[in-house]
């Protein structure tokens, strides 16, 4: 199949210049549909407010009101980038290092970011006592998180049983109200 740039059938005198305004016309009558076909997507996935909802919604609601759901994302999305970026420029230098220095350690001594297999062990044979002394501080350090971490869980286990036994007795006062009132 053969191709053609406009330039080289105006060369080769195949276009003349009423076909060319043909072709311009046609492009601006694309433009235009596609132009009412973005308005009358706006127009069903956004509405106009009345002065009572403008009045009494909230500015976000207001405005997931009046743009589409895609353009309202986009917003959200850079106010969050926004508000993120202030906030960190507005932090001392010091309490960024605090948050630096807490990311380090969580990485090094928590066990979140631990891998299945090898993140326990020490290799006594290639390692250096440094390093296994170093290696052992780190283990007992995550010890002490995993400990304090299956207390805290054994609290909240306690207290939720404490809910659950509380809801239990409800029920039953409530099937004892429920079967009084069936017998009366």
């Amino acid at each position: 199949m053969n191709s053609f740039t406009l330039q080289e059938l105006e060369d080769d005198n195949l276009v003349d210049d009423q076909h060319i305004s043909d072709i311009d016309d046609f492009i601006d009558d694309v433009e235009e549909q596609l132009h009412a076909i973005e308005d009358d997507i706006k127009s069903v996935t956004s509405y106009k407010l009345t002065p009572e909802e403008s009045n009494s919604l909230s500015i976000d609601a207001k405005l997931k009101a009046t743009v589409t759901s895609r353009t309202y994302d986009a917003i959200a999305r850079e106010a969050q980038k926004k508000a993120l970026k202030n906030y960190q420029q507005f932090l001392s230098p010091e309490l960024s290092t605090l948050l630096i220095n807490h990311a380090n350690i969580q990485r090094e001594y928590g066990t979140a970011n631990d891998h299945k297999t090898n993140d326990w062990e020490i290799d006594t044979s290639t390692a250096s006592d440094l390093e296994i002394e170093r290696a052992v501080i780190r283990l007992r350090k995550k010890l002490t998180h995993i400990n304090s971490e299956i207390e805290m869980i054994s609290q909240e286990n306690e207290k939720n049983n404490e809910k659950l036994q509380q809801i239990y007795s409800q029920n039953e006062k409530l099937e004892q109200m429920k079967n009084e009132q069936i017998n009366v």
